[in-house]
C-alpha cells in the first residue's frame, strides 16, 4: 500500500476566518459565500502543499486535491490510512474496489495550518440500491412510460413542457451508451472527474438505469452524467462546472442518527467530509442550482437531510394506480438538523417482500453489469434490462419534473420550486415506510407533502409566471 496513491482533500480557511467546521449543521443566517474557502488562501495553501513534495492541485471550490502515498501521509500528516472493502448490492452498495479511510483526524503540518482549516480522506458514500426480492416477470411492474403517466408528465409534454434548454446533471456510477438512449436521441453528455475515467462504463448499472428516470420525464433536457467514485466533493464540483440548473444524487451516508457533536467525536474524518459537502451544496443552492437527493432506502441519509435540498421519498403504485407509502423508503427526523423532516415529497419507489413488488421499474442497464436481469426470469436475464427501484429512482424522477417546471418558468428559485411541488402533491394516506411510519391524511412524516403531480405543479408555475408579468 505504501506505493499506492491515496487521495486527500484540503479545505482552506475562509476570507474572514469564519470556522467552516464549527458551523456544520448550524449555519448562521448569512450568504453561503461567507463559508466558501478563500481563493487567496487556497493558492497559498497549494504553494505550501507542493513544497512538502506531494502532488496537489486546486479544485473549482477553492479546495485542494492531494495525491500521496502511505509513507507521505504518515510523515507529513501523521495519519494512517485503513483499507475499506466495498459493500455489495443490497439496500445500498459502495464501490467494489478497496479504498482507504481514517477515523482519526488528519493533523495539518505547520507549513499549511495557517491557511488550511482541515483535511480529510474521501470515503465512499452508499449508492441506494434496489431490493433483491425477485418476482416473476409476469407479475406487475412499471415501465418508463408508466412512470411518466403516473407522475402526470404526459400532460406536460402535450403542452410542450419537455425540459428543453434545461441542464440536469446526475452524479452516479457511470452512464452506458445503451441502445434505449441512442434510439431516443437524447442529449446526453457523459463526463468524468479528475479521478475517474470512461464515464460510459458502468459496472453496477445503477447510474445508467436510474438516469432513464430523468429522461422519461424530461426527454428534451440536456442531461449531464458525472461518473462518481468515492470522492463526492469532486463529483459535485465537476457537475457544477457544467453549469446545470438541477443536480440529482442517489447516494449518501447512513449517518443521520447522531448529532454533529457525536459525529465529530466518533468519526472526525467523516465529519470534515460532510462539512465540506454541506458547504458545496449550500453554495450551489445560493447560486440558484436545485439540488435533489434520495431520502434513502431505510437509511438515515445525509446529504438528503440538509434542509435546503429537495429530499425525495417514495410511494408505491399498484396495478390500479393506487398509491401507498413504500416500505422500502426512508422517513425520519434528522439528528444533524433538529426538526428537519425527511422526505419533502415522493416519487415512485417499489415495495420489498412478497406478495409481488409494486412500483418497480424496468430500466435499461449495460450487458454484464450487476443489475442486468434483476428481478427477471433466467431466460430474459441477459437482455440489458433489469427491474428495480428505490429512492434512487425517485430522486431522478423528481429532477425530471423540476426540468419541466423550469420549462414553464425558468426564473423559479430552488425554494420556489420546492414550495410549488409541495403545494400541488397528491395526498398519500395508506402504507408504512421502511422506518415504520404510517401515512396519514395531509402532510406527514411518511411521505412529506405527498406524491408529486408535475402537471399541477407546472400549471401553478405558469400562473406565477403570468402574475409576475402582470405585476411588472
Amino acid at each position: 500500500m505504501n506505493g499506492k496513491k491515496i487521495r486527500l482533500r484540503l479545505v482552506p480557511k475562509t476570507k474572514t476566518d469564519i470556522s467552516i467546521s464549527r458551523t456544520f449543521g448550524n449555519k448562521p443566517v448569512r450568504s453561503a459565500k461567507d463559508f466558501k474557502p478563500a481563493k487567496s488562501k487556497a493558492k497559498e495553501a497549494l504553494r505550501r502543499t507542493l513544497n512538502t513534495g506531494v502532488d496537489a492541485k486546486l479544485t473549482k471550490n477553492n479546495c485542494i486535491t492531494v495525491e500521496l502515498n502511505a509513507d507521505q501521509l504518515k510523515d507529513i500528516f501523521q495519519a494512517t490510512a485503513t483499507p475499506v472493502k466495498g459493500k455489495r448490492l443490497g439496500r445500498s452498495f459502495t464501490f467494489q474496489e478497496s479504498h482507504v479511510s481514517s477515523k482519526t483526524q488528519i493533523k495539518l503540518p505547520k507549513e499549511i495550518e495557517e491557511v488550511v482549516e482541515f483535511a480529510y480522506l474521501p470515503s465512499s458514500p452508499e449508492f441506494f440500491a434496489p431490493s433483491f426480492v425477485a418476482p416473476n416477470i409476469s407479475r406487475f411492474h412499471l415501465d418508463l412510460d408508466d412512470v411518466l403517466r403516473r407522475l402526470n408528465g404526459s400532460r406536460c409534454h402535450r403542452q410542450g413542457w419537455t425540459g428543453r434548454n434545461i441542464r440536469v446533471a446526475m452524479t452516479d456510477t457511470g452512464f452506458a451508451k445503451h441502445p434505449y438512449f441512442e434510439s431516443h436521441s437524447y442529449d446526453i453528455q457523459r463526463i468524468s472527474t479528475d479521478q475517474t475515467s470512461q464515464p460510459e462504463i458502468d459496472d453496477s448499472g445503477h447510474g445508467t438505469g436510474e438516469s432513464a428516470n430523468v429522461l422519461a420525464l424530461a426527454p428534451d433536457c440536456q442531461f449531464i452524467g458525472v461518473k462518481h467514485d468515492d470522492y463526492s466533493a469532486l463529483a459535485l464540483e465537476t457537475a457544477l462546472e457544467a453549469n446545470p440548473h438541477v443536480i440529482t444524487n442517489s447516494w449518501g451516508w447512513n449517518i443521520d442518527q447522531m448529532t454533529k457533536q457525536e459525529l465529530q467525536i466518533q468519526n472526525p474524518n467523516l465529519y470534515f467530509e460532510l462539512t465540506d459537502l454541506e458547504n458545496i451544496i449550500l453554495d450551489a443552492i445560493d447560486d440558484g442550482v436545485v439540488i435533489v437527493f434520495a431520502a434513502g432506502n431505510g437509511h438515515f441519509a445525509f446529504p438528503g437531510s440538509i434542509p435546503d435540498v429537495i429530499s425525495v421519498g417514495g410511494a408505491s403504485v399498484d396495478i390500479r394506480g393506487k398509491l401507498e407509502a413504500s416500505n422500502y423508503a426512508s422517513s425520519f427526523i434528522s439528528s444533524l438538523y433538529p426538526n428537519r423532516k425527511v422526505p419533502d415529497f415522493c416519487g415512485i419507489v417499489g415495495r420489498s417482500g412478497t406478495p409481488p413488488l409494486k412500483g418497480h421499474i424496468m430500466l435499461p442497464v449495460p450487458n454484464g453489469c450487476e443489475l442486468e436481469g434483476e428481478n427477471m426470469p433466467r431466460n430474459k436475464s441477459k437482455l440489458g434490462w433489469g427491474i428495480f427501484s428505490g429512492t434512487s429512482a425517485a430522486s431522478p424522477q423528481i429532477a425530471g419534473c423540476i426540468a419541466l417546471l423550469l420549462s414553464v418558468n425558468p426564473n423559479l428559485t430552488p425554494m420556489q420550486i420546492k414550495t410549488i411541488l409541495s403545494d400541488t402533491t397528491i395526498d398519500v394516506v395508506n402504507g408504512t415506510t421502511a422506518h415504520g411510519v404510517d401515512a396519514e391524511s395531509g402532510r406527514d412524516l411518511a411521505t412529506g407533502a405527498g406524491f408529486v403531480d408535475v402537471f399541477a405543479a407546472c400549471i401553478m408555475a405558469q400562473n406565477r409566471c403570468r402574475s409576475n408579468t402582470i405585476e411588472r
